[in-house]
């Protein structure tokens, strides 16, 4: 298999690991392959202490296998001690930093560096930000290098140019999980309302869309259904979406690239954004017609609106633990929710515990679940 042809594949996979995360741990081999790294690590979270960090998502895969004991490890007996996360926290979205430039002055006396590092064979590695948004950031870091001579200017462009599709794969595992629908198929996404689905065939016409999608399309909210195939209302834009989806849906042969962008709302309301992921041949679950992307648009302005007294009623909560439990489905985290209502992140701690205690539950995910299923319902008299 030549270069380009690893390349192509691991894209691929990674756009199949993005719909059912069954296909991840071979993209990440693929990733190792291409790159001709030992390893290779993703993370996305938020914050570089540990009194605020939170962790979203993170996978390793070390020599063809996902190593979950040493990704627990760090967090268990290293992160405390790492004092040049931070540092790798600062740095402008799309740089590389060697763990050599990461860890100097002094840093190479750490247990992280002695310790940990090895550990994952990642003592030579390379770390790349990938995007920053909302506090948050995508982390990825190559292992040790599988040249003979260490890091080669071509293993360098080609982390470079894995780079975009990375950050595209996370984008939509999270948009998924937020939506509660990460083990659903194709088909079933769309009685999802959070987002705006749409399945896309492969000439780029609309197949299905959820009841979101359609009101979007509706009312011309950023994008609209033209004859049959998404169209932005603005020319320029327009072109830049029919871009995207050209190179989601390209023709035979050619590897196929998700990607997003922010699209205006003419009428004066606020954007939208538009995520394009294409699908591959191996999904089990399609029909005649061949789903061959799928599109979610997100209106980062509309929030998702629970009633207070209906989460109170219906779980049996006081208002202030509902109001806990409301901002954590809202996808809060303890500090904000601590900053929002003037309380400290102690007594939000606090407030979570008689919640779970209340419910028989014992992690937020359940939570979520619970409040969200009561999203839509009507309020309770009050």
């Amino acid at each position: 298999m030549s270069g380009q042809q690893a390349f192509e594949r691991a894209v691929g996979l990674l756009h199949e690991a993005a719909l059912d995360e069954a296909h991840w741990l071979e993209a990440a081999r693929q990733i190792n392959e291409t790159a001709r790294v030992a390893g290779n690590a993703l993370c996305f979270g938020k914050g570089s202490t540990p009194d605020d960090a939170e962790v979203f998502f993170m996978r390793f895969c070390l020599r063809g296998e996902r190593r979950d004991d040493l990704v627990q490890k760090y967090w268990r007996d290293y992160f405390i001690h790492d004092r040049y996360l931070p540092r790798l926290a600062l740095l402008p979205e799309g740089e590389m930093m060697t763990c050599d430039d990461l860890f100097a002055d002094r840093g190479k006396t750490s247990r992280v560096y002695n310790e940990a590092l090895p550990a994952g064979e990642m003592q030579d590695g390379l770390f790349v930000r990938l995007q920053a948004r909302e506090g948050s950031g995508i982390w990825c870091a190559m292992g040790d290098s599988l040249e003979r001579d260490g890091w080669s200017s071509d293993q360098v462009e080609t982390v470079r140019g894995l780079a975009p599709h990375l950050t595209q794969f996370v984008r939509v595992r999270q948009l998924l999980r937020q939506a509660g629908s990460l083990a659903t198929s194709l088909a079933e996404l769309l009685e999802y309302s959070r987002y705006g689905l749409i399945h896309l065939d492969r000439r780029g016409r609309i197949l299905e869309a959820n009841d979101r999608a359609t009101s979007f399309l509706g009312r011309g909210a950023g994008v609209r259904d033209e004859g049959g195939f998404l169209r932005a209302p603005v020319l320029a834009q327009d072109a830049q979406l029919q871009a995207l989806l050209a190179r989601a849906l390209p023709a035979f042969g050619t590897p196929a690239i998700g990607g997003a962008m922010r699209i205006a709302n003419p009428s004066g309301g606020s954007p939208v954004v538009v995520h394009v992921n294409p699908v591959g041949d191996r999904h089990p679950h399609m029909r005649a017609l061949q789903v061959a992307a799928l599109v979610l648009i997100v209106d980062p302005a509309s929030g998702l609106r629970i009633d207070l007294n209906l989460v109170a009623a219906s779980l049996d909560l006081t208002p202030a633990e509902s109001q806990v439990a409301v901002a954590l489905a809202q996808g809060h985290s303890v500090s904000e929710i601590a900053a929002r209502t003037g309380r400290s992140e102690g007594t939000i701690r606090w407030h979570v515990k008689r919640i779970f205690r209340k419910l028989g539950i014992r992690r937020q995910a359940e939570l979520v679940r619970r409040v969200l299923s009561l999203h839509g319902l009507p309020e309770p008299p009050r």
